[in-house]
């Protein structure tokens, strides 16, 4: 009767470790899972930030580009 005793305890215990473990578990999963959501939406961001910034600078590069065919510099200007 006591093994029996003993053996239950030692179940319930190793039981109650591994619900424990589990649940530690589960917590760092759903960790991991919002810190992926914060990154992809700061990638995102960043994504559209330098879309943004590439559009600026080409509109910058076409608009030089314009002027330097309206009025094309001499090669004597260019020195100077």
């Amino acid at each position: 009767m006591r093994l029996t005793i003993m053996a239950a305890i030692t179940v319930a215990d190793e039981l109650f470790e591994a619900s424990s473990r589990i649940r530690r578990l589960e917590q760092e999963i759903t960790a991991g899972e919002e810190a992926r959501l914060v990154a992809a939406q700061r990638a995102q961001v960043t994504e559209a930030a330098l879309a943004a910034a590439f559009a600026s600078a080409a509109e910058r590069i076409e608009t030089v580009a314009r002027n330097l065919s309206r009025n094309p510099v001499a090669e004597g200007d260019a020195a100077e």
